[in-house]
């Protein structure tokens, strides 16, 4: 007859001295180092040059009507030759909507606010119609890359206008061919205008144009001098500086002239004002 086994002290202690050594075990393999993970890889760097950038033609620009913005500047955009990724990029500004950009690549113009750049390249993009204020430019873009901003400083200066006005008599022009909008007449009085030598480099403030009637028909020289109003507008419109900012004043007459006569007399601003 078989004896039942008892529990001896020798042998609980041998079980537990086995598991010991397995848990011993089993953390000792857990502590070999194994293949490290990867590290994440870090973003890529932005740089912006330079940080504050100033209008190339602050004298004229910060004198400028602030519904005419003409400042003119440049900065550039880089990333790090240590980057490994490229980045898709956006700029933008708390400045104005009307802002101009430009920059070129590999001979080709672009005229947007965002593109892509890679590691170690430069994108230099030109700013046209900035107002002269204080404000910034901020580039954000892809890969968690940094946004690097870069500040805009103009200071403003008060337009002043000259005291005294400068007339400018146009004879022999056609001007019922101007009323009819005939634009070879048009055309003669505009070149007539922009060969006026009072005008080169200057800025208009004020006009005030005066139609000639020597029959006293004082409703066709205002009409004639409406004409010209919006002639002068045209040609501020269309890039001739002179008149960018110039104010017009009522349509007058003038019947110590002839009908073929126009009068334009302008208020310039002061130069370095």
């Amino acid at each position: 007859m078989l004896r039942p086994v008892q529990n001896s002290p020798v042998l609980l202690a041998g079980w537990l001295f086995a598991d010991l050594l397995l848990g011993l075990m089993v953390i000792f393999l857990a502590a070999i180092p194994g293949v490290p993970p990867p590290l994440p890889a870090a973003p890529p760097k932005l740089i912006v040059i330079p940080s504050i950038v100033r209008p190339a033609n602050e004298q004229e620009c910060s004198a400028g009507n602030v519904n005419t913005p003409r400042c003119v500047g440049q900065l550039t955009l880089a990333e790090s030759p240590d980057s490994k990724v490229s980045v898709k990029w956006s700029l933008q500004s708390d400045i104005s909507d009307l802002i101009h950009y430009s920059y070129t690549i590999d001979n080709t113009k672009y005229t947007q606010t965002n593109g892509t750049i890679n590691p170690g390249e430069k994108v230099t993009i030109n700013l046209s119609a900035v107002p002269c204020q204080n404000g910034s430019f901020t580039f954000t873009g892809t890969a968690n890359a940094v946004p690097v901003t870069a500040l805009w400083k103009c200071s403003a200066k008060p337009d002043r206008l000259e005291t005294a006005y400068k007339q400018m008599r146009f004879a022999n022009e056609d001007t019922q061919g101007i009323l009819d909008g005939n634009q070879d007449a048009i055309n003669k009085l505009v070149q007539d205008i922009k060969a006026r030598p009072e005008l080169r480099g200057r800025r208009v403030g004020l006009v005030i144009v005066e139609g000639g009637t020597d029959d006293n028909n004082i409703g066709r020289a205002q009409d004639v001098a409406r004409k010209v109003y919006s002639i002068l507008r045209d040609l501020g419109k269309n890039g001739f500086a002179p008149f960018a900012d110039a104010v017009p004043y009522q349509p007058l007459f003038n019947t110590a002239e002839t009908n073929d006569v126009v009068i334009i007399d302008v208020y310039l601003f002061k130069i370095n004002s």
